[in-house]
């Protein structure tokens, strides 16, 4: 998730020894351009990368091994191509709708917490961290997320999504964005996602990102509509809803945080 310099070169046999002992199918890092030779030559591929993530403006990739060679291929890899091709040619589309009575958009706190992991375990079946947990989702508000929701007459929420922060690289992964089925089409992703940049760039946030399921119209789309660059796929990548999916990664530069410093 992210490397500390003093754990390189170290932590390659360590991963390794552990995904043996647990018998798992892929090794998954995110490490920065300094070492990407090393990951390289110790059997990794780059699957995906955000340029000039870093303060310093040096890259980021997303490198992975596949200890199972199964794993490394997608049956749904057709499907998840066209889902890029039409996210890409719906990008410069129409902007994306405002919320209109009786449903809003506000920041989420503790009394809310709850009501977030009940929209949680209605949308996903399972999910790579604990979300259906308050006692998570009450740590994560007081590190580094901030969750933002929609609701219904100001009562009931009905979509929820959130921002991981990594401060000390001025960076965000946009993510978890979840809709009650009943509520879904009315465009509250976008919106969430609009309101989620606003407080990230009033936070000094330079570099957005998200990691979206490879299958999803919608997800994909919202991205694309919103200027993010798609730059590659995480290959069978991620536990969620009940299966192991292909993930997209998506990143867009706000170019006038770095000129203003």
């Amino acid at each position: 998730m992210k490397l500390n310099p003093g754990d390189y070169p170290g932590i390659i046999p360590v991963m390794e020894e552990k995904a043996a002992r647990e018998g798992y199918g892929k090794i998954t890092a995110k490490v920065p351009a300094s070492v990407y030779d090393g990951f390289v030559s110790s059997g990794y591929k780059k699957e995906a990368f955000i340029p000039r993530y870093f303060p310093d403006e040096t890259d980021l990739y997303f490198v992975s091994r596949f200890l199972d060679v199964k794993r490394a291929v997608d049956p749904r890899e057709e499907r998840c191509d066209d889902v890029v091709s039409t996210a890409i040619s719906r990008e410069k589309s129409s902007r994306p709708r405002s919320l209109q009575d009786p449903y809003s958009c506000r920041l989420l706190d503790d009394r809310d917490v709850q009501h977030i992991t009940e929209v949680y375990k209605q949308v996903f079946k399972t999910y790579p961290f604990p979300i259906f947990d308050c006692k998570y989702i009450k740590k994560t508000m007081k590190e580094n997320l901030i969750y933002f929701g929609v609701f219904l007459d100001k009562k009931e929420l009905v979509s929820v999504s959130s921002t991981e922060m990594d401060m000390e690289n001025k960076s965000v992964e946009m993510t978890d964005f979840s809709t009650l089925p009943e509520y879904r089409g009315n465009g509250f992703a976008a919106c969430l996602l609009s309101r989620m940049e606003e407080e990230m760039d009033r936070m000094g946030i330079r570099t957005f990102y998200t990691i979206a399921r490879s299958m999803s119209y919608g997800m994909n789309i919202t991205f694309a509509k919103n200027s993010y660059i798609y730059s590659g796929r995480l290959v069978n990548n991620t536990n969620i809803s009940g299966s192991i999916e292909s993930m997209n990664i998506w990143y867009k530069i706000r170019e006038h945080r770095n000129k203003s410093k």
